[in-house]
């Protein structure tokens, strides 16, 4: 039995559905800004949000999120496979020299595998950016471009804001005077160069609703 763990990455276009164009940089954004390696060691530390399924580790290595996948495997599975065996509410041959916790609810065991997708760091295509003390950008690389994540500091917390835009609301294709279409992309993709006065009239525009998380380790 095979599990596929399917957990993409969550920041890759946060735009309304209704858009028939997107958007994305063509480079980090704020404009010319140097890349940092992680944020201020004040702020390290394990962020959850009792919403979500996800955590947030933050720490001198970088950004790391934190999912867990659901899955079961059933008691005629276990009797078959000489690979799985549960003992003592754990269940054992799911992970490599590991063992999860793990319930029975009628034939089937069901258990939570835990993955770990590097934000930043090593291996990572994406750019983390310092704008102030505080507050930082996460740029996520697609395609050979950037769409960006606002990152917001408090004393025990950070607010967590996608790339978001309403056609209705801000034309960026006619407010930004670098702006391409992406040849061959398909709904159609606007790549943006903005300047730094661009950003300063735009910056507080393209981030949509605000996630809250506490730092609990």
């Amino acid at each position: 039995m095979k599990f596929c763990l399917l957990f993409s990455t969550l920041f890759a276009f946060f735009s309304l559905h209704a858009q028939v164009e997107s958007y994305d940089f063509a480079q980090t954004i704020p404009p010319g800004s140097a890349p940092v390696n992680s944020v201020e060691p004040s702020f390290y530390g394990l962020y959850s949000n009792p919403d979500s399924n996800l955590k947030y580790e933050i720490s001198d290595s970088g950004i790391v999120i934190i999912s867990t996948q659901y899955s079961h495997i059933s008691r005629k599975t276990l009797r078959e496979s000489s690979q799985y065996e549960v003992r003592n509410g754990y269940i054992f041959g799911v992970e490599a020299q590991d063992s999860l916790p793990c319930f029975l609810d009628g034939e089937d065991y069901y258990f939570g595998v835990r993955n770990r997708t590097v934000l930043i760091g090593n291996g990572s295509k994406n750019v983390l950016t310092r704008l102030v003390a505080g507050t930082y950008y996460i740029n996520f690389y697609e395609r050979g471009a950037y769409v960006p994540a606002k990152l917001v500091f408090g004393a025990n917390s950070f607010d967590i804001s996608y790339f978001d835009y309403s056609s209705d609301t801000l034309s960026l294709k006619s407010s930004v005077a670098q702006a391409t279409t992406v040849p061959g992309s398909d709904p159609q993709v606007t790549r943006l160069q903005l300047t730094n006065e661009e950003w300063l009239k735009l910056n507080m525009q393209l981030f949509g609703a605000v996630q809250s998380f506490r730092k609990s380790g």
